[in-house]
């Protein structure tokens, strides 16, 4: 790959925004390598480990304060080994990253000092690799080389052991005619030992053995190892095995768009190497594009994502801006170009996913775009909006309409990273986010169990006070400019199995409308849920009274401040505005009860208003619909 643009930078020929970015790294590379230490006798452990018991929010990982972890919402403090060891993770992604940034800024200024913190970093690791010990994750699990256990050295999985050697893979490609060949020798003997760890865990179509994979392809390219190449395209599972299998309809399978995404970046890279060496890789090289333009158009029209299963809260196409420079570097203006500029331009808010963050110079400018493009001319074609869109293999659709986007999700795929939300709904009105999924905190947090994957924090309908059981696909009866129609059958297993959803919504020039069908033989309570942003105010004056919903698991206990509301008739108007948007709902009251309440948020410090409508029917249809007030 040819990194010459980075040398515009020596002789000043970039903007001054990139000239910023520069000093900015050069200092903070220079205050970490200069203070350098790492121990091969320490273990690495789990990053998502590191949340708070009490909220689940993320604690702060702090560089000067190794045995000290605070909670960065409520400012608990935690003090103990494991966390220490969660710690020790961090720091060595950050070595890795800071060694990236320092290659970068070498390859710009040509000043050795960067160049010796290359080799400073990188060399303790390669140097040392064979002396850190084989471990999980959770450092007290006894290791097998089965392949059924994640493990690694340096990190505390192969997942991130792939991650940062993708990285350093870079790093000896954008340096390869600055280094000594001893210090490649060095490296080259780490790269064949770290293939010996990630071959064996190649075993599945999944997020982590592709990752593997990517990283096996980019350490092959860069020391030229057939074995490593021949591995990457040619194994039982393979790169183009991972791809065929596991994008449906241009997403990730496992159903989440933060894993669509955090695993579309190990396959560009690949890419990139692949490219660099002239390997031909076709099915890799029309994934990556199918996947970037594919999520422009499930993306909100305010290029916000809908987020279903596991992820992280509030994430959008800013988040993985670096990926379409990336992009653009590899298929350039015509196929690139103004969907990248349509990224850029928006005034949308770019927001980090909690772990495994890219570089970014003022949560604005991308590593990749210093190296890639750096010449990127923002004047141009912009990409029009994007309209309804079903992704059939995904379970996944979209409506739209310039005051709608409604987003559905219909069916899973398989039960990895999968929450509990058959016919989950996520809307904008007027261009505002009405109701969005949480997706969930860290995964050993508690909150993530008990209330970010259940069915009751999701827009859909809980029989019996349980969760969605069931992780079949759904079908599809209906769907056009419009409407979507769909059914889902067998949600529950055990004593309330037989239960069979059906929904049908249908947009208007205006909102929309929502037909909830629930047929059971044994169901004796259905909970509608609708969950309101935090920023959503409530303009309704209604008469209530305090009650309770009779549940105390599966989500329920999360539930707060709950009021029935007394009504009158067979139907309930309710008014609600957020910044601009005045709009209201009419709801189906037969044979129901209203009830309002407060629902965790993600993170906790905000709740939202929820509407629950309650039947005690075993079969019932649920109505509403939804208008922005004129």
């Amino acid at each position: 790959m040819d990194y010459s643009n980075i040398g515009k930078l020596k002789s000043g020929m970039l903007k001054n925004r990139y000239q910023d970015m520069l000093q900015y790294m050069g200092a903070e590379v220079t205050n970490f390598s200069d203070k350098f230490n790492d121990d091969y006798n320490k273990m690495s452990e789990w990053g998502h480990m590191y949340f708070c018991e009490e909220d689940g929010a993320i604690l702060d990982f702090n560089l000067e304060k190794p045995h000290t972890h605070i909670c960065t919402v409520c400012g608990k403090e935690y003090k103990n080994k494991q966390l220490d060891n969660v710690w020790v993770y961090f720091y060595r992604g950050k070595a890795i990253q800071t060694a990236l940034n320092a290659a970068v800024i070498y390859k710009a200024t040509k000043e050795k000092k960067y160049l010796d913190y290359v080799e400073k970093i990188i060399g303790y690791y390669a140097k040392h690799y064979t002396d850190f010990a084989v471990h999980s994750k959770d450092a007290a699990v006894e290791i097998t080389t089965t392949g059924k256990l994640g493990y690694a050295r340096i990190m505390p999985q192969e997942l991130n052991e792939a991650v940062i050697v993708v990285k350093i893979s870079r790093i000896m490609e954008i340096l390869k005619e600055d280094l000594s060949e001893e210090f490649k020798e060095l490296v080259r003997k780490m790269f064949r030992e770290v293939f010996q760890i990630l071959a064996p865990q190649v075993n599945k179509v999944h997020n982590k053995p592709c990752w593997s994979v990517c990283a096996i392809g980019s350490m092959g390219f860069v020391i030229q190892d057939q074995e490593m190449i021949d591995f990457t395209f040619n194994s039982e599972f393979n790169i183009n095995r991972q791809l065929t299998e596991g994008v449906t309809s241009g997403i990730w399978y496992e159903g989440s768009m933060y894993y669509s995404f955090f695993t579309l970046e190990g396959i560009a890279d690949l890419l990139l190497f692949a490219i660099t060496y002239d390997y031909k890789a076709p099915i890799v090289e029309a994934t990556v594009e199918i996947m970037l333009k594919t999520a422009y158009e499930y993306a909100f029209d305010n290029l916000i994502f809908p987020n279903p299963n596991d992820g992280w809260p509030d994430i959008n196409l800013k988040t993985f801006s670096f990926l379409y420079h990336l992009g653009y570097k590899v298929f350039g203006e015509e196929k690139i170009g103004a969907l990248l500029r349509k990224i850029e331009k928006s005034d949308l808010v770019r927001r980090d996913p909690q772990l495994a963050k890219p570089y970014y110079y003022n949560n604005e400018i991308s590593l990749e775009e210093l190296l890639f493009n750096n010449d990127f001319d923002m004047n141009g074609a912009v990409f029009e909006k994007s309209g309804t869109s079903n992704f059939e293999s995904s379970n996944v659709g979209i409506l739209k309409n310039d005051n709608v986007n409604l987003f559905i999700k219909y069916g899973h795929q398989a039960r990895s990273h999968a929450h509990a939300d058959k016919m989950n709904l996520e809307l904008t009105l007027g261009g505002e986010l009405i109701s969005r999924d949480i997706s969930n905190s860290g995964y050993v947090s508690r909150l993530c169990n008990e209330w970010h994957r259940v069915t009751a924090a999701h827009n859909t309908v809980a029989v019996n006070g349980k969760s969605h059981t069931s992780i079949s696909t759904g079908n599809i009866l209906e769907f056009n400019e419009t409407t979507c129609h769909v059914r889902s059958e067998d949600l529950y297993e055990g004593e309330i199995a037989d239960v069979n959803f059906e929904r049908k919504v249908q947009l208007t020039e205006d909102g929309f409308n929502d037909l909830f069908i629930v047929e059971t033989k044994n169901g004796k309570t259905l909970d509608w849920f609708f969950h309101l942003e935090s920023t959503v105010e409530f303009k309704s004056n209604l008469e209530t009274t305090d009650s309770e919903l009779g549940y105390n698991e599966d989500g329920y206990q999360h539930i707060t401040n709950v009021k029935e509301v007394k009504t009158k008739g067979n139907t309930a108007l309710l008014d609600f505005k957020v910044n601009k948007i005045e709009f209201t709902v009419e709801l189906d009251l037969t044979n129901k009860r209203l009830i309002l309440c407060d629902t965790v948020d993600n993170p906790v410090d905000k709740k939202r208003t929820s509407i629950i409508l309650r039947s005690n029917r075993s079969n019932d249809t649920f109505t509403a619909k939804w208008r922005i007030k004129k």
